[in-house]
């Protein structure tokens, strides 16, 4: 059973960490929320009472001492009732927050200060901000010790007057005082829980999020005061604000600092895995079209150093969106991601494609080659600290457009771009490109990029495009011996597997005359590279190149003259290909023997035929005793076992019986556990279709010979029954894949009805099962038929369920 890489179990583990502290932030901020909103509520009530009540009603029978703490309270009061104006917007002149950045762009002259300007701001202006200051940051302080001072002292009459006048004035200044004092007690949480708490948080923040110090603490605090101003507005506004739904929020503001601050902070988060920002960001257009904008080289109005980190942490979280981006949509999108590709260090010029360079050409070529000496260099900036590598642009450039070549309409638009599509082929053109990439690695890394590209634009662009970028490679000799030595390049498997791939689609491409010389010449090398490396036993071959392999050499495998020259290769190919069905391989390397056996089967039926039907049919059979056993033995076993019928002893399926419940435990291995029931269901169909194809050559009495000798137990009819229990397992699971299970099934029952000796009770258990889901697949069949050919589920389409279930009834009958 695999299980969940230490990077994967680290991430999800930050990622849950993260989610923690921001909810403990949420909480706190809320909380401080309504704490201020009674600080400032109170004093609103201490300013109004001093004024009104005592200043207003009492001060001629105020005593000095009291006259004066009332006013200096009152002026402390007024500040915060100013600030709290100031803070949501209702004051117009802000006068109690002044700062030295906002007086000094006034009354400078070449770059100095005038004199007038000067006297200004040293003798009124910037003793108003140390006033200012300390009544705001003390001022509670000073209220706090002087409201205690006169409720211990309560020597609040000065003359003997009325007892009315007393009795009232007592308890005035007494509950003021209370007030204040009360106030202050509030302020004191404030101060001494909530800011540093508030501290503590930003510290977490930085420490969990892996901030650098450049600017990891002020993009901290920043968020945090963020989620603070959203509380005092209204508390509901802090429901879910996380870090990298306030990351991306910065994405549109106007401010080319908070726009860096947003983009550094995405770069974090997404940089691992850890966030994906992709649905949120691509609900907004225009944050969409600020990303692509950045990636301009001159779209940042800013020095060297930001502009290049900015560019590189922009083009990093566009390679994320890509795949969901539109470029007709976006004007200039084009023009942004192919600058990502003009700071190339590589030596890709030298080309078939260009037999006269002119003269801006021949200096970007000097340029190109100054560059390539500094490729593996990080090149200094003018913030400290801030480097980006000199290929890491490219790098990301090649990935936004691999992403964005998912999609047919973006394919047509990038081969509509000359310029570009240059750009993109040019590694492939070079005549010095195996020289090259021995002597570099990072240049090997982008001519890797560069290749995943081009297949991605000759596999999904539409018609014309495609076919004009696979003859524009093809026609190039220089493009096929790169090519063709890659298959043979010792220590870059990558490379190998972008080879195998662009040549595999320049193969099955109808459009060239698939008996040109070099065209059969380089099929040749092509398969039996894919017949080495996919048959090889010994682990010599990394799993990705091995199934890359494969899977070229499936579907190469359909076209006939393919499948005749894998025949012929090795006389023992074909059995080679069968013994990778047995149990001891993994599951994807089963799944492509299948089916290149399958197609090899379509069109070399006079050579394998009856050797592979028996040696599939054996693996139905003993899988299906095995079944049984397991069956009878273990309680309650069946659901479990059905599902594997066609795995029996399939040991990565045992592995994951026996460790299912340890699969449970966590996400992470139950996501592994998903994906390998995925390839199982994957694995059985490919098996059903390969008995399928293998039993349509044979009818009657030579079928039934094949299948079912006289002597074997399997005689009564368990076959059908291990067919029907499949179809009532995949019923439960309304995929495509279970309803393809489903169909295969139903066609193979068709010869086994015919052939075998079943009793007619078991005729019908499996025509009423595929009734069932008939009515329980319906649904998802018209969907299948509405998608067809779109989606790449024409075989899934026909024939009908219920065109089977009528052939079915019919042989029942």
């Amino acid at each position: 059973m695999p299980i969940a890489s230490d990077g994967k179990g680290s991430a999800s583990r930050g990622k849950e960490e993260r989610a923690n502290l921001e909810a403990d932030i949420r909480v706190i901020m809320v909380a401080h929320a309504y704490v201020r909103t009674t600080f400032t509520t109170m004093a609103y009530l201490a300013f109004t009472w001093s004024t009104v009540v005592l200043l207003g009603g009492f001060v001629s029978s105020l005593r000095k001492k009291d006259f004066q703490c009332l006013t200096v309270i009152t002026v402390v009061e007024a500040i915060s009732i100013f600030n709290d104006l100031e803070a949501d917007g209702r004051l117009k002149i802000d006068i109690w927050k002044i700062r030295k950045p906002q007086i000094t762009g006034a009354g400078v002259r070449q770059g100095r200060p005038s004199g007038r300007f000067r006297i200004l701001t040293v003798g009124v202006v910037r003793p108003l901000i140390i006033v200012q200051n300390m009544f705001s940051a003390y001022g509670p302080v000073i209220s706090i010790g002087l409201s205690l001072w006169r409720l211990i002292v309560r020597d609040y009459a000065t003359t003997h007057r009325e007892e009315a006048s007393l009795a009232n004035l007592t308890p005035a200044l007494d509950f003021f005082y209370f007030l204040v004092l009360f106030q202050g007690h509030l302020y004191q949480m404030l101060i001494s829980i909530f800011l540093v708490k508030e501290d503590t948080f930003i510290s977490q923040i930085c420490e969990k999020c892996k901030f650098p110090q450049e600017w990891g603490k002020r993009s901290a605090a920043a968020y945090v005061q963020d989620i603070r101003e959203k509380c005092m507005r209204d508390p509901g506004l802090a429901s879910g604000r996380t870090l990298l739904s306030y990351a991306v929020g910065l994405l549109d503001s106007t401010s080319d600092e908070e726009y860096l601050c947003g983009v550094r902070i995405l770069g974090i988060l997404t940089k691992d895995g850890e966030e994906d920002a992709t649905s949120i960001i691509l609900r907004s257009r225009p944050k969409i079209q600020r990303l692509l904008d950045t990636l301009g080289w001159r779209s940042c109005p800013k020095s060297a150093g930001e502009n290049a980190e900015i560019r590189e942490l922009a083009a990093r979280i566009v390679a994320d969106l890509a795949g969901g981006v539109q470029l007709s949509q976006f004007p200039g999108a084009i023009r942004s991601v192919s600058s990502l590709l003009e700071t190339t260090g590589q030596p890709y010029w030298k080309h078939n494609h260009q037999h006269e360079l002119s003269s801006a050409e021949r200096r970007l070529k000097k340029c190109i080659k100054l560059l390539n000496l500094i490729t593996m260099r990080k090149k200094d900036t003018e913030h400290a600290g801030v480097v980006v590598a000199c290929n890491e642009l490219i790098l990301h450039g090649f990935r936004i457009l691999e992403g964005l070549a998912c999609d047919a309409h973006n394919c047509r638009d990038i081969c509509g771009d000359p310029s570009l599509l240059a750009k993109i082929t040019a590694p492939l053109y070079s005549s010095t490109l195996i020289h090259d990439i021995g002597k570099s690695a990072a240049w090997a890394a982008v001519v890797n990029e560069s290749l995943r590209v081009v297949h991605r634009l000759i596999h999904v662009a539409p018609g014309r495009a495609a076919r004009r970028l696979r003859r524009g490679i093809f026609s190039n000799r220089q493009a096929l011996t790169n090519l063709e030595s890659f298959l043979d390049l010792a220590g870059n498997e990558p490379l190998t597997m972008r080879a195998m791939e662009i040549l595999t689609q320049l193969v099955l491409d109808s459009s060239i005359n698939i008996m040109t010389v070099i065209t059969m010449e380089t099929r040749g090398k092509l398969v039996r590279k894919q017949l080495q490396i996919f048959l090889a036993v010994a682990d010599g071959w990394g799993e990705e190149l091995k199934s890359t392999a494969g899977e070229t050499l499936s579907m190469l495998s359909k076209n006939e003259s393919t499948s005749e020259f894998i025949v012929r290769e090795q006389d023992d190919t074909v059995d080679r290909l069968t013994q990778m069905l047995d149990t001891k391989e993994k599951n994807k390397y089963r799944i492509i023997s299948a089916k290149i056996l399958e197609n090899v089967c379509i069109h070399c039926n006079e050579h394998v035929k009856q050797t592979l039907l028996r040696k599939v049919l054996e693996v139905h059979r003993k899988r299906t005793s095995e079944a049984s056993e397991r069956t009878n033995s273990v309680p309650g076993g069946n659901a479990e076992i059905s599902e594997i019928s066609l795995q029996g002893d399939d040991l990565e399926m045992q592995r994951q019986l026996h460790n299912g419940h340890r699969v449970n435990d966590n996400a992470s291995n139950q996501e592994a556990n998903e994906d390998e029931e995925s390839d199982m269901k994957e694995l059985q169909e490919a098996l059903l279709s390969l008995t399928l194809v293998l039993l349509g050559e044979f009818n009657g009495a030579e079928s039934s010979a094949l299948m079912i000798p006289e002597n074997d137990p399997a005689a009564d009819g368990a076959f059908l029954e291990m067919l029907k229990d499949i179809v009532d397992n995949c019923q439960s699971q309304l995929t495509p894949i279970s309803l393809s299970i489903v169909k295969l099934c139903g066609q193979i029952s068709k010869s086994v009805m015919r052939g075998y000796r079943c009793t007619n009770d078991q005729k019908k258990e499996f025509v009423e099962s595929l009734s069932k889901a008939s009515e329980t697949m319906a649904n998802l069949e018209t969907c299948v038929l509405f998608a067809g050919n779109d989606c790449g589920m024409e075989k899934i389409t026909r024939p009908l369920l219920s065109d089977l279930e009528e052939e079915l009834k019919d042989l029942v009958a």
